[in-house]
């Protein structure tokens, strides 16, 4: 092997390269020539690097003894063969650093071809010896002359850490917006952690590095923008960043054009024809559910509830105009879905229409439609804001198919006045301390808190960007609080989550029972707040000192009892969940001992679909990787014994498709099963339906939402890959 023939050669060279012309009397038998030795044992060497042992003993033997049995220790003079360089003597040579050793690499001519130049030696050498000194490497460097130095084993550099490479992405400053990047870094594994030699040793190339990393996480998107650049479609850097854009509806995008580019190949026509976004192929339903889903808007209503309503045409007051919201179906970001949305139908949105009238129908406009209705949507922050706000309700009278001088008339000239009753209306309905307001406002409007206001209520900031805006610092709410509001106001479309923080300011007693209810509610949450605090007995009797804080489970019994008295209490918890917790709980209890990871498991989610480690598998091709190592056992499964530790993947499908979901890679005995819904909606489970030990399901399924409960047989666990395919049927 490489990383001993040095020491061969070496001999030889010790041993022959220093014998005397003269030695012996006459030339013929001098010691062989240096280099016809050294030809000679590079002849041999392995495809591992490794010369063959028989041959390099025959040539040290010949370079040993001459023809007449004299040993060449005998002859050994003071000269050298004047073409071989000798290596300097060990006291004189010593390589302790990166330095030295890539200096006697310059010193030796065997820079350019070994690492290019200098500087490429030292961050290999660097990256080497992070760890500790190559003392292998440099102790060969120090005996071999320059001639040899070529057969010292250089150590290859192996791939940074994940917790190294992200550290070096924050401290270069890299733009990286697909996410965790430890996450990304973990998920991709070591062609990933490759990426972060662009960054070491204050190199910080941070273009390297986000085109390496878009090789790997996006290879389709990163193609296609070259191309894109090849064919002057696109610029390269604002292509790049849509290649990692975390905009869920830009991600849809993304998608669309990366497979429409992957058919066009090189042909640019085509190739053009796919960055112009195109409408959902799966159908204009199909697409404005999804988009809704992404987003995560309109909450309460499920896939299959959206995509029967929308396709019966249904119109009903006091729910959502699926007609009219069809032609939002295709908006480039959840932002500006949300403003199609809220404005669907005759007033498809004051923003449309002010963009249109400022972009479109101004031959001057400094910018394009999309900056205008990101401004739009985020706040303008200027005396836009009132002009805007004065021009609202003549564009939303106007419509989406108003002309641009109907649309241009709309908008007010010069200086707007401020509504002051607007602004104080404003700061009463938020309950913001504005004493003496009307008055005040009357005699000389304050136009920066008029925009600021306006501004924060029309993007959706509510009453929390009004005390912003008028510099209001209200108490600070519990985090039991926080926690509440946070399930209450996405389910609220009303609920304006400044105005539910101060509501539950100090925290009131029944709040903590409220909250372990609604955290497994969904949006069904009328009853968990109308809980008075009450304890459930059963629960008194569950929550003892041993189970509530041995345990570990709760900071003391009542926390227990309130907690269990809560998820009791829940709309989706399955009436059997008191009877298991009991049962659970004696069998993690020993007297006063107690497994911590089991009595865990007593008081889980009562529901699967809420627990905190579901995987959301997004798109219709893609792979899943999971790790049930250390993850709860916490449902059984109907085939492969039962089932271990379950990783739990969220499958949306849109229309009725055949979904087909494999286990590729895995180091144990794999189960998979299907459900919808999570809990007790078993469809088809399999153990060894894949190749060998893996598993594979594969069938038509509805629109619908599907959990793939990926786990071992019996109680084996352990990382596993998942490939997973929706195919339209």
């Amino acid at each position: 092997m490489i990383a001993r023939s040095w020491l061969p050669v070496a001999a030889i060279l010790l041993m022959a390269g220093c014998v005397q012309d003269g030695a012996g009397g006459d030339p013929a038998d001098a010691a062989p020539d240096i280099e016809g030795v050294v030809l000679t044992d590079l002849d041999v060497i392995q495809p591992d690097g490794a010369p063959d042992e028989g041959i390099v003993e025959d040539a040290m033997a010949d370079a040993a003894m001459s023809d007449d049995g004299i040993s060449a220790d005998e002859g050994i003079g003071d000269a050298a063969p004047a073409d071989a360089t000798p290596a300097p003597d060990a006291a004189q040579l010593t390589i302790d650093s990166c330095e030295a050793a890539c200096d006697r690499y310059a010193e030796c001519d065997e820079i350019a071809d070994r690492f290019g130049d200098v500087d490429a030696c030292l961050r290999h050498c660097e990256r080497v010896s992070r760890l500790g000194p190559p003392e292998e490497w440099w102790g060969c460097i120090e005996l071999e002359a320059c001639n040899f130095l070529r057969l010292c084993p250089v150590p290859p550099i192996e791939p940074l850490p994940c917790a190294e490479v992200c550290d070096l992405v924050g401290a270069c400053g890299v733009d990286y917006p697909r996410g965790d990047c430890v996450t990304a870094c973990e998920d991709f594994g070591e062609p990933f952690r490759q990426c972060g030699d662009v960054l070491f040793g204050g190199v910080c190339d941070g273009d390297a590095f986000r085109r390496c990393a878009i090789d790997v996480t996006f290879p389709q998107c990163g193609r296609t923008c070259e191309a894109g650049v090849a064919c002057n479609l696109v610029r390269e850097g604002e292509c790049l960043d849509r290649c990692f854009d975390p905009d869920p509806l830009a991600q849809r995008s993304r998608r669309r054009i990366n497979a429409c580019a992957l058919g066009a190949a090189d042909d640019c026509p085509r190739l053009d024809a796919c960055f112009i976004d195109q409408p959902d192929p799966a159908g204009a339903c199909a697409g404005l559910c999804e988009a809704k889903q992404l987003c995560g808007l309109d909450l309460g209503v499920s896939s299959i509830d959206c995509l029967q309503a929308c396709s019966a045409g249904q119109n009903e007051p006091d729910g959502p105009d699926y007609p009219a919201e069809q032609a939002c179906a295709n908006s480039p970001s959840c932002a500006e879905f949300a403003v199609c949305l809220d404005s669907a139908g005759a007033r498809l949105g004051p923003c449309f229409g002010w963009c249109q009238a400022t972009t479109t129908c101004n031959p001057d406009a400094e910018q394009d439609r999309a900056t205008c209705m990101a401004e739009c949507v985020g706040g303008f922050g200027d005396e836009d804001t009132l002009r805007f706000g004065a021009a609202a309700p003549c564009l939303a009278e106007a419509g989406p198919g108003a002309d641009c001088d109907a649309l241009v008339a709309c908008i007010p000239e010069g200086e707007p006045m401020v509504d002051c009753e607007g602004v104080c209306g404003a700061l009463d309905r938020c309950r913001v301390p504005a004493e003496g307001c009307r008055e005040q406002c009357a005699e000389a409007p304050d136009r920066d808190l008029a925009i600021c206001l306006a501004d924060a209520q029309r993007v959706g900031d509510g009453c929390g960007g009004v005390a912003r805006c008028a510099a209001y610092a209200p108490p600070a709410p519990p985090a039991q609080c926080e926690a509440l509001c946070d399930l209450v106001t996405p389910c609220d479309g009303e609920a304006d989550p400044y105005l539910c923080r101060l509501d539950c300011t100090p925290l009131p007693p029944a709040l903590p029972t409220q909250l372990a209810c609604a955290g497994f509610a969904g949006c069904d949450l009328e009853g968990c707040l109308a809980l008075d605090g009450t304890a459930n007995p059963i629960c008194e009797t569950l929550c003892t000192p041993v189970a509530a804080v041995a345990c570990g489970l709760y900071p003391d019994v009542a926390a227990c009892v309130a907690a269990c008295t809560g998820l009791a209490a829940s709309p989706r918890t399955p009436a059997e969940f008191l009877d298991r917790a009991d049962a659970c709980l004696g069998a993690a209890i020993d007297g006063e001992l107690c497994d911590a990871a089991a009595a865990a498991n007593c008081f889980a989610p009562a529901s699967c679909d809420q627990r905190d480690d579901l995987i959301f598998f997004n798109g219709n091709q893609g792979q899943v990787q999971t790790n049930t190592a250390g993850l709860p056992n916490a449902y059984p499964s109907p085939c492969g014994g039962g089932g271990g530790s379950e990783a739990i993947v969220v499958v949306n499908v849109a229309v009725r498709s055949n979904l087909r979901a494999e286990i590729i890679d895995a180091d144990h005995d794999t189960v998979m099963n299907l459900s919808s819904p999570c809990d007790d909606g078993h469809i088809e489970c399999d153990d060894d339906g894949g190749a060998g030990l893996r598993s594979l399901i594969e069938r038509v399924v509805e629109p619908g939402t599907y959990y793939l409960f990926i786990e071992g047989f019996s109680d084996d666990a352990g990382p596993a890959t998942t490939a997973i395919t929706i195919t339209p049927n």
